[in-house]
């Protein structure tokens, strides 16, 4: 885990591509991945730090630059765990109106209405957060360029956080 983990930050940073420059960002590569192979990882690390972390694997497949999903679903994840650290989190995969959707959900006590107005922002953090504002930034750059969509949902209590694929068709499950 630790050795695929590493590989992939590698290939995430341009690392693997010594050719770039801090001035050339790394293209995102996008294509069809397993979306449990991305999340397995994810939810196995944090399992081992004792967090409470529940995924279901579904089988899908989707359209977009695996290392950037993991590193999202890890941030999401993460966040969860060190904002609302007694609550339980859960990791959905799902179809929802031609998108598949990765859900990552808390039970904590959700976000104020100040720090959603700038979540995705650098520096967008609450006044009693430990953190520097960075990583729901980072997250939301690294969907966005794969022309994907990272969304807080406001339906729900705790906090929820939805990142929409496009839908691939049923032949390639």
């Amino acid at each position: 885990m630790l050795e695929s983990e590493s590989h992939r930050l590698a290939r995430l940073l341009g690392r693997d591509r010594p050719h770039l420059t801090a001035e050339t960002p790394p293209s995102r590569t996008l294509a069809i991945f397993n979306v449990d192979d991305v999340i397995r990882p994810i939810v196995t690390s944090h399992q081992v730090l004792q967090r409470r972390v529940h995924w279901e694997p579904t089988g899908d497949v989707a359209r977009g630059d695996a290392d950037a999903m993991a590193e999202v679903i890890n941030i999401l994840v993460d966040n969860a765990a060190r904002h609302a650290p007694d609550s339980e989190i859960t990791v959905e995969v799902g179809r929802k109106a031609g998108s598949l959707e990765i859900t990552v959900r808390d039970n904590g006590p959700g976000l104020p209405a100040e720090v959603r107005r700038r979540l995705f922002e650098w520096g967008g953090r609450g006044a009693d957060s430990k953190g520097k504002g960075i990583g729901l930034y980072l997250a939301h750059q690294l969907v966005t360029t794969s022309g994907h969509s990272l969304r807080l949902d406001m339906n729900v209590s705790g906090t929820t956080f939805v990142i929409e694929l496009p839908l691939l068709s049923e032949d390639l499950r």
